[in-house]
Protein backbone atom coordinates (compact mmCIF):
# COMPACT_ATOMS: atom_id res chain seq x y z
CA UNK A 1 0.00 0.00 0.00
CA UNK A 2 3.03 2.56 0.98
CA UNK A 3 4.85 1.95 -2.14
CA UNK A 4 1.34 2.45 -4.11
CA UNK A 5 1.24 6.46 -2.24
CA UNK A 6 5.02 6.68 -2.87
CA UNK A 7 4.84 5.59 -6.55
CA UNK A 8 1.63 7.72 -7.17
CA UNK A 9 3.33 10.95 -5.42
CA UNK A 10 6.15 10.32 -7.79
CA UNK A 11 4.64 10.00 -10.51
CA UNK A 12 3.14 13.54 -10.47
CA UNK A 13 6.80 15.01 -10.90
CA UNK A 14 6.16 13.55 -14.41
CA UNK A 15 2.82 14.21 -15.17
CA UNK A 16 2.60 17.75 -13.78
CA UNK A 17 -0.24 16.88 -11.53
CA UNK A 18 -1.27 19.61 -8.89
CA UNK A 19 -3.43 18.15 -6.74
CA UNK A 20 -2.61 20.34 -3.42
CA UNK A 21 -4.80 23.67 -4.03
CA UNK A 22 -3.12 26.65 -1.70
CA UNK A 23 -6.81 27.92 -0.18
CA UNK A 24 -5.15 31.25 0.15
CA UNK A 25 -3.49 31.87 -3.74
CA UNK A 26 -3.32 30.08 -6.99
CA UNK A 27 -0.13 28.46 -5.61
CA UNK A 28 -0.60 24.19 -6.56
CA UNK A 29 1.71 21.78 -5.45
CA UNK A 30 2.28 17.76 -6.75
CA UNK A 31 3.64 17.26 -2.74
CA UNK A 32 1.20 18.08 0.40
CA UNK A 33 4.68 18.42 2.03
CA UNK A 34 5.35 21.27 -0.22
CA UNK A 35 1.95 22.69 -0.02
CA UNK A 36 2.65 23.01 3.79
CA UNK A 37 5.89 24.56 3.69
CA UNK A 38 4.16 27.43 1.11
CA UNK A 39 1.77 28.01 4.05
CA UNK A 40 4.37 28.06 6.68
CA UNK A 41 6.48 30.59 4.95
CA UNK A 42 4.07 32.48 2.65
CA UNK A 43 1.10 32.78 4.37
CA UNK A 44 1.88 32.51 8.30
CA UNK A 45 4.28 34.57 10.10
CA UNK A 46 6.28 31.67 11.17
CA UNK A 47 9.51 31.00 9.72
CA UNK A 48 12.42 28.72 9.05
CA UNK A 49 15.88 28.42 11.04
CA UNK A 50 15.20 31.07 12.41
CA UNK A 51 15.17 33.77 9.05
CA UNK A 52 13.31 36.28 8.45
CA UNK A 53 10.51 35.23 6.30
CA UNK A 54 11.70 37.41 3.42
CA UNK A 55 15.29 35.37 4.10
CA UNK A 56 13.65 32.56 3.94
CA UNK A 57 11.92 33.06 0.48
CA UNK A 58 15.39 34.32 -0.40
CA UNK A 59 17.55 31.15 0.45
CA UNK A 60 14.72 29.18 -0.91
CA UNK A 61 15.13 30.68 -4.22
CA UNK A 62 18.94 30.79 -4.57
CA UNK A 63 18.79 27.32 -3.66
CA UNK A 64 16.45 26.47 -6.57
CA UNK A 65 18.48 28.31 -8.99
CA UNK A 66 21.21 26.06 -8.50
CA UNK A 67 18.89 23.71 -10.78
CA UNK A 68 19.34 26.12 -13.06
CA UNK A 69 23.15 27.08 -13.19
CA UNK A 70 24.34 24.17 -12.23
CA UNK A 71 26.31 25.72 -9.63
CA UNK A 72 27.44 22.90 -7.07
CA UNK A 73 29.35 24.95 -3.80
CA UNK A 74 28.95 21.99 -1.63
CA UNK A 75 31.83 20.05 -1.73
CA UNK A 76 32.71 16.90 -0.46
CA UNK A 77 35.64 16.81 1.67
CA UNK A 78 36.66 13.05 1.12
CA UNK A 79 36.15 12.93 -2.68
CA UNK A 80 35.71 15.44 -5.81
CA UNK A 81 31.61 14.78 -5.50
CA UNK A 82 29.90 18.65 -5.18
CA UNK A 83 26.39 18.73 -4.98
CA UNK A 84 24.04 21.93 -5.01
CA UNK A 85 22.16 21.30 -1.99
CA UNK A 86 23.31 21.14 1.31
CA UNK A 87 21.32 18.06 2.09
CA UNK A 88 22.35 16.08 -1.15
CA UNK A 89 25.92 16.20 0.43
CA UNK A 90 24.85 14.51 3.25
CA UNK A 91 23.00 11.91 1.93
CA UNK A 92 26.32 11.47 -0.46
CA UNK A 93 28.23 11.10 2.97
CA UNK A 94 25.99 9.06 4.73
CA UNK A 95 25.31 6.33 1.79
CA UNK A 96 29.43 6.68 0.19
CA UNK A 97 31.82 7.64 2.59
CA UNK A 98 29.88 5.95 6.20
CA UNK A 99 28.44 3.17 4.06
CA UNK A 100 24.63 3.33 5.91
CA UNK A 101 21.98 2.39 3.82
CA UNK A 102 18.82 4.48 3.53
CA UNK A 103 16.98 1.91 6.33
CA UNK A 104 20.13 3.01 8.40
CA UNK A 105 21.78 -0.09 8.66
CA UNK A 106 25.88 -0.86 7.82
CA UNK A 107 25.84 -1.83 4.32
CA UNK A 108 27.22 -5.33 5.07
CA UNK A 109 24.58 -6.09 7.31
CA UNK A 110 22.01 -4.94 4.97
CA UNK A 111 20.13 -7.58 3.09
Amino acid sequence: MLRNQILKSHMRTHTGERPYQCAQCPAAFAQSASLWTHNKLIHLKNTRKGLRKKDARNQILKSHMRTHTGERPYQCAQCPAAFAQSASLWTHNKLIHLKITRKGLRKKDAV
